[in-house]
């Protein structure tokens, strides 16, 4: 029984290994059971699924749904920038460029306090075109 705990441990700390080790780049779940295959760790979907789930509750990784990509794909938050940025994807070259922008953090209080709404920046994702594809 004690094996079975430290496999999952393993097999968790992989996962999160694979999304940190793609930095501001996201993942889908494909992505990630295709790293854990190179790595010769057989893991089910499911497992990886449910971890996946866990990581998310537990604020270590954000997931998104971004155009064009089949489910969700996710990220790592370093513990500093967990409501630092707002993720924008160029349209153009698919790449995603943190935005720190005060205007955006004002929209969001504004839109707590004047009507109730509360928005979780880690799942927002805006659409645009970056400073290098214009």
């Amino acid at each position: 029984m004690n094996n079975a705990k430290q496999y999952n441990t393993k097999q968790r700390e992989l996962i999160l290994r694979c999304v940190k080790e793609n930095g501001d780049r996201y993942v889908t779940i494909r992505q990630i059971a295709e790293y854990l295959e190179d790595s010769g760790i057989k893991v089910g979907l499911t497992t990886i699924y449910r971890t996946v789930g866990k990581l998310l509750k537990e604020g270590r990784i954000a997931g998104v749904s971004i155009d064009g990509v089949s489910g969700k794909c996710y990220r790592y938050l370093v513990r500093d920038e967990l409501s630092d940025f707002f993720p924008m994807k160029c349209e153009e070259c698919g790449r995603v460029i943190k935005i720190h922008c005060s205007e955006l953090e004002k929209l969001y209080d504004h839109l707590k306090e004047e009507h109730k709404i509360e928005i979780d920046s880690k799942k927002v994702m805006f659409y645009g075109t970056c400073d290098r594809c214009k």
